[in-house]
């Protein structure tokens, strides 16, 4: 297994044989082509997102927060999959994990004038304005090339949820997280 040391950053990492067992450090990104070689990240309320090239036979898995998504960062990784694995966008499949979904994700304006650009994902309600995370990857990815019957979402919300940790629920009081893992079979 190969994890990332996630650091709410863009850093995608292609990772070997030889980095099994591995930390990857500052890395929020992580693929590979290596059967049996599991890629982990953690997640507390951000996005665990998950990559599949069934032609290809490759992997990824991405830790997405806001300030990723504000980046795109999730068609970074798939357009790196696409270059480094010849993967075909097209072909590959995605699932999004558990997360804090739009009925609890709630932002300043600032951070929501970061998602300009996607403004059917933005609630508005009395004085208040929430994100739907997920809606944001997905449009993102579907802009990137990818089908639209290739994304799936969880549904739940980790918020909402007890048997999920939430950084915003639990007000950051103890640390934990989810951890989330691929394998190539």
């Amino acid at each position: 297994m190969a994890w990332a040391q996630v650091a709410q950053g863009l850093k995608i990492a292609r990772v070997n044989a030889a980095q099994a067992g591995k930390i990857i450090k500052a890395a929020d990104g992580l693929m590979t082509d290596v059967k049996g070689l599991a890629l982990a990240v953690t997640a507390a309320d951000c996005l665990p997102i998950y990559f599949y090239d069934p032609v290809k036979q490759v992997i990824g898995l991405a830790h997405a927060g806001w300030r990723g998504l504000a980046k795109n960062f999730p068609a970074r990784l798939i357009k790196k999959l696409a270059g480094k694995y010849k993967s075909d966008i097209k072909q590959i499949k995605v699932f999004v994990g558990p997360h804090i979904k739009s009925c609890h994700f709630e932002v300043r304006p600032d951070v929501a004038a970061k998602f300009r650009d996607y403004p059917k994902h933005l609630r508005k309600r009395p004085s208040k304005i929430f994100i739907d995370l997920a809606g944001v990857v997905k449009e993102q990815l579907v802009i990137a090339g990818l089908k639209p019957e290739n994304f799936k979402v969880f549904g739940g919300c980790t918020y909402d949820n007890k048997n999920y940790f939430s950084f915003r629920r639990d007000q950051g009081k103890t640390v934990k997280a989810m951890a989330a893992f691929i394998v190539l079979c």
